[in-house]
């Protein structure tokens, strides 16, 4: 029940991380200011798809992981 819940959570936080990247970067692909940019911005972006894809793999790799754990520390 617990593990449901800490997915679920897991699953919104990376929803709302992938808007927030794709909304900022729509925003700044309208204004051309994205070629515009320094280099302190920019890699402010690869940081923010970097977080956008990490939390992805944990949303990917964080149920059948904790299905294992259980399956280890069961009780026979």
């Amino acid at each position: 029940m617990f593990e449901n819940f800490i997915h679920a959570g897991l699953k919104f936080v990376a929803i709302c991380a992938t808007f927030f990247v794709g909304y900022s970067l729509y925003r700044q692909f309208l204004t051309e200011r994205l070629f515009l940019q320094s280099e302190l911005s920019s890699s402010g972006i690869i940081i923010a798809l970097t977080a956008v894809g990490f939390s992805w793999f944990l949303v990917v790799i964080f149920r059948p992981w904790m299905n294992f754990v259980n399956k280890l520390f069961d009780k026979p």
